[in-house]
């Protein structure tokens, strides 16, 4: 069973403190310093809140959407929420009734051997899922990683986005909202459109599927 899978992630903790971050070594005037952390201190605070989001273990799973490579259009999709656990269990659940056997699944996505693979595989151990640990625990042929296959390489020299695949294709992208915007749209509790999103994406790496495989 070929399962085309996306979820999107944000950032939680508290942020640190400006004076966590250290100015570049030129400055060494105490006014210089005091200047830099009052132009740029916060700034840095946003950026390393952000980035978390891009850490496996670091970030929170807000939602998740998968589809199956057959001729069923579904798309299976969880809601937005802040229960990472209770959205690893309805995932595990929904593979369950889709497929007996955890090790028959392929997982399709982009990206997907290097992040998302790495926080389901941390999110099973972490909350007990054996069923879904074990789904993870499949060989590398069963693994289709859209980027690995597209560039030919596992490596960072030559990664694309989705969005460069889509257009090489001609795969329309009628999403106005992008993984960066994440984020923003969980603090202003606009779930809907993170959950949207999500589908989308899926959507598109099964045309991307279609197209490679």
């Amino acid at each position: 069973m070929n399962v085309i899978f996306d979820l999107e992630t944000v950032s939680v903790g508290p942020k640190k403190d400006p004076h966590d971050f250290s100015p570049p070594g030129n400055y060494t005037k105490k006014e210089s310093i005091d200047a830099w952390y009052e132009s740029h201190g916060q700034e840095e605070v946003e950026k390393e809140f952000r980035r978390r989001a891009l850490v496996p273990h670091k970030c929170q799973v807000v939602c998740w959407a998968i589809k199956l490579d057959d001729t069923d259009e579904t798309v299976y999709r969880s809601h937005v929420t802040g229960d990472e656990r209770a959205l690893l269990l309805e995932l595990e659940s929904v593979l369950k009734k889709l497929h007996h056997s955890p090790h028959e699944i392929t997982w399709v996505g982009a990206n997907i051997r290097n992040f998302d693979l790495v926080i389901l595989r941390q999110r099973a151990w972490k909350y007990g899922l054996d069923w879904l640990a074990r789904s993870l625990s499949v060989p590398q042929t069963q693994i289709f990683d859209l980027i690995d296959v597209f560039t030919g390489s596992r490596g960072k020299d030559y990664l694309v986005g989705k969005d460069e695949m889509c257009k090489f294709f001609g795969i329309e992208n009628e999403d106005d909202v992008d993984g960066s915007q994440v984020q923003d749209l969980f603090d202003a509790g606009e779930y809907d459109k993170i959950v949207d999103h999500c589908v989308h994406d899926v959507e598109k790496e099964y045309e991307l599927y279609q197209k490679m495989n």
